[in-house]
């Protein structure tokens, strides 16, 4: 993701909006708007330096959707075995969520 600024020529102000790149089913890259946060002049009363603080915090959702990307789920049968290639794929991940069915 990314801070973009997009200047309003009519009323001399600029916008202030994340976007993300992403490839579409055609296979060209796009960008998409993942949120409008408003006008710098308006920004600039409520933070020192807004488009570092927006860039800052595109760059953090970045990193949180690269790091769901990295979930794997892995459901454990009766008998708690898993299988050797389970295993190695839960060795080689770094974060992992496993979920536990009630035993009966």
């Amino acid at each position: 993701m990314f801070l973009n600024k997009i200047p309003d020529k009519r009323n001399n102000r600029t916008l202030l909006v994340i976007q993300e790149r992403y490839r579409g089913k055609d296979g060209k890259p796009h960008s998409r708007t993942v949120e409008k946060i408003g006008f710098l002049e308006d920004l600039k009363d409520k933070y020192d330096d807004p488009v570092a603080h927006f860039r800052e915090e595109a760059r953090r959702r970045t990193a949180e959707k690269k790091a769901a990307k990295n979930i794997i789920a892995v459901e454990i049968q009766k008998d708690g075995l898993l299988p050797e290639f389970l295993i190695q794929m839960v060795l080689a991940s770094s974060l992992i969520i496993i979920h536990l069915p009630a035993l009966r």
